[in-house]
């Protein structure tokens, strides 16, 4: 084979062989020898032995393992059922210590035989469940300031007469005193109990007595009552100690600061200085750069329509009006549709207010409603408000719009086309009181008379007509 490096050329392909070299070759011990070691070594073979060795010892460990894991299962599970069976649950002694240690621990009267009952007739989870019942009954009982019935060294209590048998009485800041009193009475009580335990199961010979200690440890931690403890106590300490505390820290060194936002007001009021604003601020953790930035986010700025406004009377440049938008919150595309709004609200704003102005000419009949049309077609108005002026403005023009004046009516009445009932009638309408109808009919019954005095006279100066004598 020609080497890659050395490619055979065509002028230079060998045309016979040497049989006696190439045997030699192949009979020779020794280069039978590199060759094989060489074929073994670039096949690989070692080391897909080596794998396989390494796979199959993993994987006898592995079943190994899992024999032994199994083995260790089946042992434990031999135990558990061992210290199940050691519980004694379904017995009436494991209900008659349960009873014991919390009679004797708590001072709650629990009866054994009546937690064997509960068991017998519903289960453990119903036994367990009177258990605790007895147990919450005394403590909401204590706390609530609820009186117990002394049962021989222990206190009896049932439910009380609220919602899930609690007691039934108003919460008062009196009875929050009482109860952090009782609680601490209790758990003082139950540690004194405890005490009493660990002494006397101390006393018991071969370590009998470790197991009533242990007893007493678990039901403690199993309440929590070193946490519950805590928890009652902290009003007394937060309120008597820490605040009061705090109240003097805070009026000998004056600690509090003022907020980022409250600084940067009080100095564009001018009641801090530059200086004082930066110490404030680095107090807070500000750096310079973010100093600069909470200034221009907290400062007050005018309205958005007054910057228009500015704007659009020249008093302020568009790159500044952009600018002080942005200091307020807006960005670019934000800003150039905030511009577009308001150049649309100024135009709006006069175009409602010249088609208010066109309702009187139209209805007086100095514009027809094409000219109107028209007009509102140059407004800046959607085309849906057009139509609905148009049709208001249509709907306007189909009812009366002009009345008879004073003067007019007078007129009608003096030459007696209205009577005094038209014209009384005619000031009803308009919204005359009653004594302004009767005051205004006296006067045109004053003008009739004058009137009828006037034609009377006229008639009286026309010289008559003589009469030709009639021819015999």
């Amino acid at each position: 084979m020609s080497s890659p490096t050395n490619p055979l050329q065509p002028g230079s392909v060998p045309t016979d062989v040497n049989v006696g070299q190439v045997g030699q070759q192949e009979i020779d011990p020794v280069n039978l020898g590199e060759l094989f070691t060489k074929g073994v070594s670039l096949s690989g073979g070692f080391e897909r032995f080596c794998l396989m060795l390494w796979t199959a010892m993993f994987k006898v460990i592995e079943v190994a393992i899992g024999l032994f894991v199994d083995g260790m299962d089946r042992l434990l599970a031999l135990l558990a059922n061992f210290f199940l069976a050691a519980q004694g649950q379904t017995s009436p002694g494991f209900y008659q210590l349960t009873a014991a240690l919390i009679t004797d621990l708590t001072g709650v009267d629990v009866n054994g035989d009546e937690l064997f009952g509960d068991f017998q007739a519903r289960g453990r989870v119903a036994a367990m469940q009177a258990v605790g019942a007895k147990f919450v009954d005394v403590l909401t009982s204590e706390f609530a300031g609820v009186t117990q019935t002394d049962g021989g060294g222990v206190f009896n209590v049932g439910p009380g007469d609220g919602i899930g048998g609690l007691p039934a009485v108003p919460l008062t800041p009196e009875g929050g005193m009482n109860a952090a009193r009782a609680f601490l009475g209790f758990a003082m009580s139950f540690a004194v109990r405890e005490g009493n335990t660990d002494f006397f199961a101390s006393l018991l010979p071969f370590g009998i007595g470790e197991g009533f200690k242990d007893y007493a440890e678990d039901l403690s931690k199993s309440l929590g009552l070193g946490r519950l403890t805590r928890l009652a106590l902290k009003p007394i300490f937060q309120n008597l100690v820490a605040i009061p505390m705090t109240w003097a820290f805070n009026k000998q060194y004056t600690p509090t600061l003022l907020s980022a936002g409250e600084s940067v007001r009080a100095f564009n009021s001018g009641l801090f200085s530059g200086d004082e604003l930066n110490e404030e601020l680095s107090r807070h953790g500000y750096s310079m750069e973010r100093r600069n930035a909470l200034q221009a986010f907290h400062s007050k700025y005018p309205p958005e329509s007054d910057l228009f406004l500015l704007e659009l009377i020249g008093q302020l440049p568009n790159s500044e009006h952009r600018n002080t938008l942005k200091r307020i919150g807006y960005n670019d595309d934000n800003i150039t549709l905030l511009l577009k709004a308001e150049d649309n609200h100024t135009k709006r704003r006069l175009s409602l207010h010249i088609t208010e102005l066109l309702i009187h000419p139209l209805l007086a009949g100095t514009i027809d409603l094409a000219t109107y049309t028209s007009v509102l077609n140059r407004f800046t108005f959607s085309d849906q408000e057009r139509i609905d002026l148009t049709g208001f403005a249509t709907e306007l023009l189909q009812h009366p719009r002009k009345r008879l004046t004073w003067a007019q009516v007078t007129t009608a009445f003096v030459d007696g086309i209205y009577s005094v009932d038209d014209v009384a009638n005619w000031l009803h309408t308009e919204g005359y009181s009653q004594d302004d109808i009767a005051t205004m009919l006296q006067i045109d019954l004053l003008k009739l008379k004058a009137a009828q005095a006037k034609a009377a006279a006229k008639k009286a100066k026309t010289p008559a007509t003589p009469t030709t004598p009639a021819v015999p």
